[in-house]
């Protein structure tokens, strides 16, 4: 349980002491995770849990299990007789537990410890689960590179990929437009299938129809004249102006995109064109109302899921661009 619900390592579980599970001023009760027990150079980290059935069966087993030894450490985790677990034979019995419980891999094979790492990860990746965000999993895991954790948990994600597939399966079901529009609840889902997913523009430009979004083609979009009152800057000072909201060129490009604000010297998508101007205004507009969101609970110093449900009960105003989020500097 602490593997899945605090994506901790083997062996940092097996070197947690008793001492480190403690209860914060409001009464929340959390795990620190001390510097010399992570793997690499890190820094001390507080992890509360997301499930209430975790919490629960952690003070049951320190209360009614491991008074029950008395060793001379202050390991949480212990062997039969007091001492401390080797992490080999935690292994084996875990997984003679998944042998006798009949447990295994989305692919079959027997699960190890480290599965429950990643299955948190996979299981609870937007619109997945939980729906956290992908920095959101980096923070929960302690990644530091992006490129991993998109490789693992978003392009090689099965049930990522089981969820495109029902989508092209109402394709071949033959539904109407409208009901395949009625099937798709989320706003934001555009953003998953195209960008995400990698379903083809028929699909989007549905969710765009159902959610009255103005559909523009990418070519005239880009290659647009601006008006004549319209101020574009080139794209080297956009992407300064922009620096400290963390937003990839790329990104940066689709958003003025999708908004009107773009313009190239050349025809071509926004991965090949060149010489892009993006409307000040626009740049303007980002740089003056909008955090990004790691920021904010940095700021507050508050857990990744507490932040989150805050956003949502406080009916913060947040923007989408990329894989980031931002929220409205007015609202925090």
């Amino acid at each position: 349980l602490l593997g899945y619900d605090l994506d901790m390592l083997l062996g940092e579980i097996l070197s947690l002491k008793v001492s480190d599970i403690q209860n914060d001023p409001d009464g929340e009760l959390f795990v620190r995770l001390r510097p010399e027990i992570q793997k690499g150079t890190k820094h001390e980290n507080v992890l509360y849990f997301f499930f209430d059935e975790t919490k629960e069966l952690l003070q049951y087993y320190i209360q009614h299990i491991r008074k029950k030894f008395t060793p001379q450490t202050d390991l949480l985790i212990l062997a039969q007789h007091g001492t401390r677990l080797h992490p080999h034979r935690c292994r084996i019995a875990f997984q003679n537990l998944c042998e006798k419980f009949d447990l295994k891999t989305f692919y079959g094979k027997k699960p190890s410890p480290h599965c429950l790492r990643h299955s948190f990860a996979t299981l609870n990746i937007e619109p997945l689960g939980l729906s956290l965000p992908l920095n959101g999993i980096m923070d929960r895991l302690r990644h530091t590179r992006s490129e991993i954790a998109e490789r693992h948990y978003i392009h090689d994600n099965p049930y990522l990929k089981k969820l495109k597939h029902k989508v092209y399966k109402k394709r071949i079901k033959r539904e109407t437009t409208s009901e395949i529009l009625d099937g798709i609840p989320l706003p934001d889902l555009e953003y998953w299938l195209s960008d995400r997913l990698g379903l083809d523009s028929s699909i989007t430009e549905l969710i765009r129809r159902k959610h009255k979004v103005a559909f523009i083609k990418k070519e005239s979009a880009v290659d647009k004249e601006p008006d004549d009152n319209k101020i574009y800057i080139a794209e080297d000072e956009a992407l300064k102006r922009v620096k400290l909201l963390d937003i990839p060129v790329r990104s940066l490009r689709q958003y003025a995109l999708d908004n009107g604000a773009l313009r190239s010297e050349t025809n071509g998508s926004i991965k090949y064109g060149k010489g892009f101007k993006y409307r000040e205004e626009m740049i303007e507009e980002l740089t003056g109302n909008w955090v990004l969101s790691t920021t904010v609970r940095k700021k507050l110093k508050l857990p990744t899921r507490t932040f989150y449900r805050l956003i949502k009960n406080e009916k913060w105003r947040t923007k989408q661009i990329g894989k980031n989020l931002y929220i409205h500097r007015q609202d925090y």
